[in-house]
């Protein structure tokens, strides 16, 4: 036998033993795991000694059950102990609930992996939390603000509403949604944020406090007409009083018909919904709940309304969860004529416990339907009147606008110059008719363009896009698009009259 022979038989046995060693490791991690079976470089290997399919037969009774989590603690361990790195038991417990929890499909069913996450939801829906204080919609710069609570930090600090929050600490937040904007200005008591809003032409810093804050989620407002306006912004412990408070001030400023606005309500707490349906409906069901297909309960009012005015409710697209309960009992007892547009569509009650490892689960309990039987979930509540908010251009330039780049940068572009603002305003002036072509260069067009654009709007007309002339075209902008008519309350107004 020559030595390039023997070498190759060498090769031969080696990598024998290592296919070997490692069948044998595995095959032993894998019965320890409650395997039937395993797959080497795709060979399938048949074990002896664990019945065909015992890790993947159905659970159907409580002890099949018990079978499988002593199994997976098998598999936890083996997983432990034959890993190629360091194991921590808890992470991986941990993924075994977060998995359970995944494994139902329902996005609003969550397994807190940290008490802030499950503390911050609580919050959240109690209307409760560390933060500045203020209640804020949607703007093309930002966020405006709506109202400031009472004393609040943002209050004390000087924040007004109208203001227009364009930065939180060292982030500006253009483009950015109320969700992840909330979430920048939240924080633990007696932190400090940097807040930076836009006020008319000018920008303004305030450094703010965090502290403990309570947000009304009921604002009233008496119109000309004798018309009473009641906006909801969120379900939470204390709206069914707030409402009725607001409800009898307006009465007693003299209105005899009501508009309740749910516009962009994303819910809240079922109870709180019903509060405020009990003070419009006198007798009979106001919503029905039911789980794994049997209705488990019905909540009926407790004939304590004390009012029957001519009502309008405002939805749109947004008013989702316990606002659509409010909304389905008002309008299957004919106490509301709806307006706007089909409603978001949440059909479904979560509760917060905490379970026995210690971390707190959201889990999705029940199904709601109105009064009727209607069902709300996937398919919303349809208006008894269509509107949009506003009379916009149309579907394709609200696609556009869309679109259109960000201009979040602080920096004047004056001809020649070249960046993403440059990049942005070129779209916007184009899309109102203005000559330019997006290129992100301050070429000769765009120059005219914004030299024409500050001419409409008062500014000094010297072609540079500077912060002021950026702001202005934004909104403008906006106003082309989208137009500044509220034509759901114009219909609701005319409802009423």
């Amino acid at each position: 036998m020559n030595k390039k022979t023997a070498r190759l038989i060498a090769i031969v046995i080696i990598i024998a033993m290592v296919i070997t060693s490692f069948s044998f490791v595995t095959m032993g991690a894998y019965r320890l795991l409650g395997g039937s079976g395993m797959v080497v470089y795709g060979a399938s290997v048949e074990t002896s000694d664990i019945p065909p399919a015992a890790a993947t037969a159905a659970v159907t009774t409580d002890r099949e059950l018990e079978q499988q989590m002593e199994m997976l603690a098998r598999y936890i361990q083996g997983l432990k102990k034959n890993y190629k790195d360091t194991v921590d038991y808890q992470k991986m417990i941990d993924g075994a609930f977060s998995g359970a929890t995944q494994a139902l499909g329902d996005p609003y069913t969550v397994y807190y992996l940290s008490d802030e996450e499950g503390n911050s939801f609580v919050e959240m829906v109690n209307g409760e939390f560390s933060g500045v204080g203020i209640t804020m919609e949607e703007d093309p710069l930002g966020a405006r603000v709506v109202s400031t609570v009472l004393s609040g930090p943002a209050e004390k600090a000087g924040i007004r509403a109208g203001d227009i929050v364009v930065q939180v600490g060292d982030i500006p937040v253009a483009g950015m949604s109320l969700e992840k904007i909330r979430k920048l200005l939240r924080g633990p008591v007696s932190t400090v944020v940097a807040i930076k809003v836009r006020r008319g032409s000018e920008e303004k810093s305030f450094s703010v406090i965090r502290e403990m804050v309570k947000l009304a989620s009921v604002s009233r407002e008496l119109l000309q007409g004798n018309i009473g306006v009641i906006r909801i912004t969120s379900f939470d412990n204390d709206t069914g009083s707030e409402f009725e408070v607001a409800l009898r001030e307006l009465i007693g400023q003299g209105a005899d018909r009501i508009i309740i606005d749910l516009r962009n309500n994303g819910g809240g707490l079922v109870g709180s919904a019903f509060d405020v349906a009990n003070t419009m409906i006198r007798q009979g069901i106001i919503v029905r709940l039911s789980q794994q297909g049997q209705e488990k309960e019905v909540m009926r009012a407790t004939v304590s309304a004390n009012y029957n005015l001519p009502t309008v409710v405002l939805v749109n697209e947004n008013t989702a969860s316990a606002s659509e309960i409010l909304a389905g009992a008002l309008q299957d007892h004919k106490k509301a004529v709806l307006v706007g547009k089909t409603t978001f569509g949440k059909g479904i009650a979560q509760t917060v416990e905490v379970v026995n490892t210690g971390h707190q689960v959201k889990y999705s309990a029940y199904y709601f339907t109105t009064p009727l039987g209607r069902v709300i979930h996937g398919q919303g509540i349809v208006p008894d009147h269509m509107a949009d908010r506003y009379e916009g251009k149309g579907a394709e330039t609200e696609a556009l606008y869309e679109a259109v780049a960000p201009m979040s940068e602080a920096v004047k572009y004056g001809p020649g110059a070249t960046g993403l603002n440059v990049y942005g305003a070129q779209q916007r002036l184009a899309l109102m008719g203005y000559r330019a072509t997006p290129s992100g260069l301050m070429d000769g067009d765009t120059v005219e363009a914004v030299k024409k654009f500050q001419r409409s709007e008062g500014l000094y007309a010297y072609g540079v896009l500077d912060l002021t002339t950026r702001d202005r075209l934004s909104l403008a902008c906006h106003r082309y698009v989208y137009g500044t008519a509220d034509l759901q309350m114009e219909k609701a107004l005319e409802l009423l009259k």
